[in-house]
């Protein structure tokens, strides 16, 4: 719960595939149900926080071979 407007509780969800497979899934959760979470979780005084590392992965690190850093550490945030 947020107590005096600070929230108290974050919600990650990480969603994980290759970058070129579920492509139509991923953007259903982007466009469908993500929006609703966000609005669920903010009613009780929570935080949601989907994790899509299509958003976050440059090139110039997909060429540094850091992807996989990237996405392990996004996963240690992941309750």
């Amino acid at each position: 719960m947020a107590v005096d407007g600070v929230i108290s509780k974050v919600f990650r969800v990480f969603v994980s595939s290759t970058f070129s497979d579920f492509e139509l899934e991923r953007n259903y959760l982007q466009q469908h149900v993500f929006p609703r979470l966000e609005e669920l979780c903010r009613a009780h005084g929570a935080l949601f926080q989907p994790i899509d590392l299509r958003w976050g992965i440059t090139d110039e690190a997909s060429l540094d071979q850091k992807t996989l850093d990237i996405c392990l550490n996004e996963v240690r945030h992941c309750p």
